[in-house]
């Protein structure tokens, strides 16, 4: 099997959150770009606001129609809403990414992921 690489941006907090090892799952919507991505791909994180980049390997992947349903399976602390994270970034933080339509349409994606040497 090939192994794929893919990019995606993030805001400040997910970042920090998975470079300080707090998050081990990202939260996507499974659109169709989102589909494409394997266990043992290679995703690099890109920080919206430096530029600063993480290599992360695919070790899961999780799909539930919501993701509220998905916090709950994996735990709010694996998927980085910790009660040290700034006012506001909880899962509702989602909810001002996706709309509502389209988290009935593609459902709710985690992304299991670990450092790369």
């Amino acid at each position: 099997m090939t192994q794929t690489v893919h990019r995606m941006r993030l805001h400040a907090e997910p970042f920090a959150q998975i470079s300080a090892g707090k998050k081990q799952v990202e939260l996507r919507l499974n659109d169709e770009k989102r589909q494409n991505i394997s266990v043992g791909d290679t995703v690099i994180f890109t920080s919206r606001e430096s530029g600063e980049e993480l290599k992360m390997r695919v070790i899961g992947r999780v799909l539930f129609k919501d993701f509220r349903t998905l916090e709950e399976f994996m735990t709010s602390e694996r998927c980085g809403f910790t009660r040290d994270a700034p006012a506001g970034y909880d899962l509702t933080f989602m909810d001002k990414i996706y709309s509502a339509a389209d988290i009935a349409k593609f459902g709710a994606l985690g992304l299991v992921i670990e450092l790369t040497a």
